[in-house]
């Protein structure tokens, strides 16, 4: 089975996007949703290093 191509753009972007809204309403939020919001953050960028690290031919064995 193939993997489908990587959106690294769309990645980065929704990552950014998630930075953005826990900078902006951090102060408004109550820490449940910062929580979650902190995890998809994290979820995110472990996504993005996994797939750069398996996408380098020099990772592959």
């Amino acid at each position: 089975m193939e993997k489908s191509p990587i959106d690294y753009n769309r990645i980065s972007k929704a990552l950014q996007s998630t930075i953005e809204s826990i900078e902006d309403e951090k102060v408004q939020m109550d820490s449940e949703v910062l929580g979650g919001l902190l995890s998809a953050k994290e979820d995110l960028t472990n996504a993005l290093a996994f797939e750069l690290f398996y996408s380098n031919p020099r990772n592959q064995s």
